[in-house]
């Protein structure tokens, strides 16, 4: 078996329909038509045909993240080879039904086996109003450059050359098999759009927080602490102005947390988190 990338989203709806030829599909793809046509236009998309069914390959730099398109039967699944490692995403709410656990089975049958079980948390947004007087000077929630509490450190919005340390920083603290790290030019951009919050220690950046917000939900994309500034309550500072820059805007802030990471889980219960239904656990095959 071999890849072959996908050249136009009309082959791309082609091979799906392919896929569901059979009957009914079972699939964990949600990737939308403008994603799916940036990723075309980018040429990261491949397809590979199984002895049942397809996989959809985004061709990431050191692996692939998977989509599956499974015909709905109790055949048993041929193991997949791929030349990198892999990673399948599993969302779900609440327990898994018979019908989920049926997915499960065959994708650990295409040799796949659970890597991490995330769940979602929220907090509810407070919508506070800046005062007259705030929205006269252009204040309130925009975020400002400030120093942190008894510390030679400051808090402020990440500018373009400090791009290099943030992907430096993820990429020690992350394994990318689980997190959708950015590429140089998604984090540019992030920047640009004031969505990266950082925090220095003279020119050297040793904390950061990238977040994202849409439809009047803000959520954190990355949160990291360099291993020798972590213990020292940098993560709760980050998340403090986080809360201030969208405390006019958003009606809730989101974030996907690993269930076992016991202090990321502790620091946003103390946040006001509270664990919601939905879940996503990532099913990962070493090469």
């Amino acid at each position: 078996m071999c890849r072959k990338r996908i050249s136009s989203l009309q082959e791309y709806q082609e091979r799906i329909r392919e896929a569901k030829r059979e009957g009914d599909t079972l699939s964990n793809c949600y990737l939308l038509p403008n994603a799916l046509q940036e990723k075309i236009d980018q040429g990261t998309l491949y397809f590979q045909t199984l002895s049942q069914g397809l996989l959809l390959l985004d061709d990431r730099d050191t692996f692939f993240r998977c989509y599956y398109f499974l015909p709905e039967t109790e055949k048993k699944m041929t193991p997949v080879a791929l030349e990198k490692d892999a990673v399948i995403e599993f969302p779900f709410q609440g327990k898994m039904n018979e019908k989920q656990q049926r997915q499960v089975k065959m994708i650990e049958e295409l040799g796949f086996s659970l890597g991490r079980e995330s769940s979602m948390m929220m907090r509810k947004g407070e919508r506070e109003k800046r005062s007259a007087v705030q929205q006269q000077r252009g204040e309130g929630h925009e975020l400002y450059s400030q120093k942190c509490s008894k510390q030679r450190q400051e808090i402020q919005y990440a500018q373009q050359e400090d791009a290099e340390q943030i992907l430096q920083l993820l990429c020690a603290a992350f394994d990318p098999l689980y997190s959708f790290l950015p590429s140089q030019k998604e984090l540019w951009d992030k920047i640009e759009k004031r969505q990266v919050i950082a925090i220095h220690e003279g020119e050297q950046v040793t904390a950061c927080l990238i977040s994202n917000f849409e439809k009047n939900k803000a959520s954190i994309e990355q949160v990291v602490v360099s291993p020798q500034q972590r213990g020292r309550g940098w993560g709760k500072e980050l998340l403090m102005m986080y809360h201030a820059k969208y405390a006019v805007e958003a009606s809730s802030f989101q974030h996907w947390v690993d269930i076992h990471n016991e202090p990321a889980v502790n620091m946003y219960v103390q946040a006001g988190y509270e664990f919601q239904s939905r879940k996503a656990n990532e099913y990962i095959k070493r090469k």
